[in-house]
């Protein structure tokens, strides 16, 4: 920005040598605050954006732009040589782009010269119309031909296909999140059944909400009866999982939180250790501890991806440590 306000000047200075820098940045001067200006105003739109990056953004490009502004129109015409004689090169140009403007704006232009320049200008404007392409794939800026893109193909084509988004689902409370991840699960099978989604690994079948853990212990008690028969039948001695019948035997289980899910990703990270990132993949909860965020909720994150790529539910600290995705 502030280069652009330096040209700006330079060239209407070299443009009239005999003309003084100050004087000449008494004339250009208002254009180039009114394109400060213009270009605040674009920043301070996006510093009314709601995320912080933007306007941490916007106010450092706001103070960029008034130092250069203030830089260009008070320090740089103090530098300027009192006798400017431009190079031969350049002085070359310059007459000749001079003489050719003068030329043209001699010339009485009639209509008959007027109606082919424009109808030359539309031509021009419709095949470019019809040549250009809209395109957000900021990859067609590398080279395709590249070998380290071609190397980076043939890892990606054995890995299996990128991320494409994510979906953050967010709830006031440790259950209400685990209800939300639910639904969302619910409606991503719905996805994968119609086909939209190829797969994904719900953390709803992982950790289920706090009434689906009731129903499934429901369901245990249930067939505990058939189930104890059945291994009868089958050889196998009941008493010797008795820890299991008396758990779903107690009158109030303990239910699985998002808490529990956390210490239980710490503990299998001390185990592993340097293996840290496969101990973050064996975590129930899909990441490290959920916490509070900025409006006292709750956060999850669900990884989305296309063509045969997985999708987690990830909770995630909005204050503190960070999940590891």
């Amino acid at each position: 920005m502030g280069l652009d306000y330096v040209e700006h000047y330079y060239a209407h200075f070299v443009l009239t040598p005999e003309v003084p820098a100050a004087t000449t940045m008494k004339l250009v001067g208002p254009s180039i605050v009114l394109g400060a200006l213009t270009t605040i105003i674009g920043f301070v739109g996006l510093g009314a954006s709601g995320l912080m990056g933007l306007r941490q953004m916007a106010v450092f490009a706001v103070i960029a732009i008034i130092a250069s502004m203030a830089a260009t129109y008070w320090m740089v015409p103090r530098w300027m040589p009192v006798m400017y004689r431009p190079p031969r090169t350049l002085g070359l140009v310059n007459r000749g782009v001079l003489a050719l403007l003068a030329r043209l704006t001699a010339r009485t232009w009639g209509r008959t010269s007027r109606l082919v320049v424009v109808g030359v200008a539309l031509a021009a404007t419709a095949v470019g119309l019809r040549a250009v392409q809209f395109s957000d794939n900021v990859n067609m800026l590398v080279d395709d031909a590249g070998p380290h893109v071609i190397e980076d193909h043939a890892v990606r084509a054995r890995l299996g296909p990128e991320s494409s988004s994510f979906a953050v689902v967010t709830a006031a409370t440790d259950d209400a999140l685990l209800t939300a991840i639910g639904t969302a699960c619910t409606e991503l099978e719905r996805a994968q059944a119609a086909g939209t989604v190829t797969s994904f690994v719900p953390l709803a079948r992982m950790l289920p909400s706090r009434e689906e853990q009731a129903a499934r212990l429901e369901a245990a008690r249930a067939a505990a009866p058939r189930l104890r028969a059945l291994m009868t039948e089958l050889g196998f001695v009941p008493e010797q999982f008795q820890a299991y019948w008396d758990g779903i035997a107690v009158a109030a289980p303990q239910v699985l939180t998002l808490a529990d899910a956390a210490l239980a990703a710490r503990a299998a990270a001390h185990r592993v250790g340097a293996g840290a990132d496969h101990a973050d993949r064996a975590d129930p909860a899909g990441g490290r501890e959920g916490s509070r965020g900025a409006a006292g909720g709750r956060a999850g994150c669900v990884d989305h991806r296309a063509g045969g790529d997985h999708r987690r539910s990830v909770p995630r600290r909005a204050r503190g440590r960070w999940s590891r995705r």
